[in-house]
């Protein structure tokens, strides 16, 4: 299977860092509404962290650091252990996504693409 492109990989990560802010503030304006509560406060915490760390996986894609790796790991960590720790189970979706981005940023790195 070929490799995708570091600007295809740097829009998507993005593109997630975007959703993941947003979904953070969707969290901070329901608590606003209604009351704030442990899971919304945590998830508004834990998905604008996420976001945050999707941008900057982006950015140091863009500029070919492949410490990269280092950052989509701790995301991937990071999302099982929150949905574990507040009760949602296994998140599937984490895995799958962060094994997948993994493996496409090793491959750019056997390729030489990432320093």
């Amino acid at each position: 299977m070929k490799t995708m492109s570091i600007a295809s990989l740097s829009r998507y990560l993005i593109i997630g860092g975007i959703l993941g802010i947003v979904a953070g503030l969707i969290h901070l304006f329901s608590g606003l509404t209604t009351e704030f509560t442990s899971i919304i406060v945590g998830d508004m915490i834990f998905n604008t962290l996420l976001g945050l760390l999707s941008l900057l996986a982006a950015w140091l894609l863009k500029n070919g650091k492949q410490t990269v790796l280092l950052v989509i790991a701790v995301e991937m960590f990071g999302a099982i252990v929150y949905a574990f720790a507040i009760g949602r189970g296994v998140n599937y979706f984490a895995i799958i996504i962060g094994a997948f981005l993994l493996w496409q940023l090793y491959s750019l790195k056997n390729q030489g693409e990432l320093a």
